[in-house]
């Protein structure tokens, strides 16, 4: 039988009590700050969903190969430092981080993770935490000899070496993105920590709470705004 992931949240400032005997942990998780084909779609779309692939019109912002593994803004730091903050207002602190290798995520995962430079939190890059994958060349990651010197906190181990040879010009789908996450948590099930920070992407999380998890209060799946983060408690069973 498969395991069930059942998703609760924790309000912001709390405590996250673990029940003895259940098969529990504590997420810390994180959307990247605003990055710069955040910015370029809002510019160029006032309302309604950006993107257009699914409906197969021109004019997706997220094509632009100007945002090519895109970056943070300005703003995009100053949440990044704002979500550091928030990392040591519930408790238990992550023991351990995993961090998308995309270049937005890490920035944020590095800022943030400065403010809290004394816990010495592990940064482990993971190719599973992604944004959805295809067409959008913003979710196209640098080679990882481009960004391992910048980021010298990320233990790249698990990251092959080169362009991004998972990047592909057929979308993946919702169903595909949710079960790479709910695979990516279950790992997290045998590990010998309890609290985990992990850094990610919108479509990446909501899909993950939404078709890869049991979430009693549905609100706990909305969608994360650019440098919003939230703490959850995964129970496995």
């Amino acid at each position: 039988m498969d395991t069930v992931i059942t998703c609760e949240e924790v309000k912001p400032g709390s405590t996250a009590m673990l029940k003895p005997g259940e098969s529990q942990k504590v997420i810390h998780l994180v959307r990247h700050g605003q990055a710069t084909h955040n910015l370029f779609a809002a510019m160029k779309h006032t309302e309604g969903t950006p993107c257009k692939c699914a409906l197969k019109q021109k004019g997706c912002p997220y094509i632009n190969e100007e945002h090519t593994d895109a970056r943070l803004t300005q703003r995009g730091r100053l949440q990044a430092v704002a979500a550091g903050s928030r990392l040591l207002q519930t408790f238990p602190v992550p023991q351990c981080a995993f961090v998308s290798p995309l270049s937005r995520t890490l920035q944020t995962a590095t800022i943030a993770l400065s403010k809290a430079s004394a816990l010495s939190i592990s940064l482990i890059a993971e190719e599973s935490l992604r944004e959805r994958n295809g067409v959008h060349v913003c979710d196209k990651r640098s080679p990882k000899e481009d960004v391992m010197d910048l980021y010298p906190s990320v233990d790249f181990g698990t990251i092959a070496p080169g362009p991004d040879a998972l990047f592909s010009e057929i979308r993946e789908t919702e169903e595909e993105l949710a079960a790479r996450g709910k695979k990516f948590f279950l790992s997290l099930a045998g590990r010998p920590e309890s609290s985990f920070a992990v850094f990610t992407h919108s479509s990446f999380l909501f899909n993950t709470l939404s078709r890869g998890f049991q979430t009693p209060d549905p609100s706990a799946a909305r969608r994360f705004q650019t440098g919003e983060s939230r703490v959850v408690i995964l129970t496995y069973t």
